[in-house]
């Protein structure tokens, strides 16, 4: 239902980058509740009175943020939630939202929220992303504030992530979850793999061990378009700058390899002179890999990864 009214909203007119009346706490509070709840931002406000919150960057792009410190004495550091108004039409508003727990961790979500005339929130579309370069960092290219018939969303990418597009899986969190495993007497890469059911490792290479996957190394963008209908996101392009692939591997010769493979296939790009990156329909990426899966050595596999106690 929430899909066929955001298809409605689509050929509605919009402005954009509008400031929002929204403390940071209620929009955490909204998007930890249930989906189908509705909020009374008035009274979710009335609540977090005392907890003050800052505004930066207030005349261009304006981000609210609330920081978090522990209730004792000491004071300690816990975090922070935050978010802009990437735009908005009268009730209707397009939210990127970022929050942290405290460690080196930031991750991303972007939401579209409905608000009435006596204050109740009502969510209307959302969806989480990941962390920093591991598909965070997450804002809307086109949207409903955005005057677009389309829902577009941006993620950032490390080289691994470029190399395997399609794939939203968490590495990091299976690679905890791998450790656990690894603790077991009878725990084998076998069923290690079963069990956590990975997906395919384009050409075989390993996030973190063969291919740098490091959360703070963005090196690129991906862009999502919402199908309506399915309610998925579908890659639609890929956004790469120019040096993207220059420490990609701890093989020297590997790295050389897919550096000369991005040099050769650049001419097919166009160049997006604002960001500075090399811009490739998702269709047009997909078969510059199959290229280079054939022109690099491949790596050591998924049961290889099960097998090593890190990540």
């Amino acid at each position: 239902m929430r899909f066929i009214l955001l298809v409605c909203l689509l050929s509605v007119s919009f402005s954009a980058h509008s400031e929002g009346p929204f403390h940071p706490l209620c929009i955490e509070e909204f998007i930890e509740g249930d989906f189908d709840q509705k909020l009374n931002v008035g009274e979710c406000a009335e609540r977090h009175k005392d907890a003050l919150y800052e505004t930066r960057n207030a005349d261009e792009d304006p981000f609210h943020i609330y920081e978090k410190y522990s209730s004792d004495e000491e004071k300690r550091w816990e975090g922070y939630v935050g978010y802009s108004v990437a735009a908005k039409d009268r009730n209707y508003y397009d939210i990127e939202y970022v929050t942290s727990g405290g460690g080196s961790g930031s991750f991303s979500s972007v939401l579209t929220l409905k608000l009435s005339d006596d204050g109740v929130a009502e969510m209307i579309y959302l969806q989480p992303f990941g962390d920093r370069c591991n598909d965070g960092e997450a804002e809307f290219v086109q949207s409903i504030g955005l005057r677009s018939r389309k829902i577009v969303i941006s993620t950032a990418a490390t080289p691994f992530r470029l190399l395997n597009p399609n794939d939203r899986f968490n590495w990091r969190r299976a690679g905890w979850a791998k450790g656990m495993m690894l603790m077991k007497p009878d725990a084998s890469p076998q069923n290690i793999v079963q069990s956590i059911d990975p997906p395919k490792l384009f050409n075989d290479w390993i996030p973190y061990d063969e291919i740098n996957n490091a959360a703070a190394y963005c090196v690129g963008r991906l862009h999502w378009e919402l199908n309506v209908e399915s309610g998925d996101l579908e890659l639609s392009s890929v956004h790469v700058s120019d040096d993207a692939f220059d420490t990609t591997a701890k093989d020297e010769n590997l790295t050389q390899c897919i550096v000369d493979w991005f040099n050769g296939i650049k001419s097919s790009a166009r160049y997006d002179e604002e960001n500075k990156m090399y811009s490739f329909g998702s269709y047009i990426w997909n078969e510059h890999l199959d290229v280079l899966s054939k022109k690099c050595p491949s790596g050591a596999g998924v049961e290889a990864w099960a097998s090593m106690k890190l990540w």
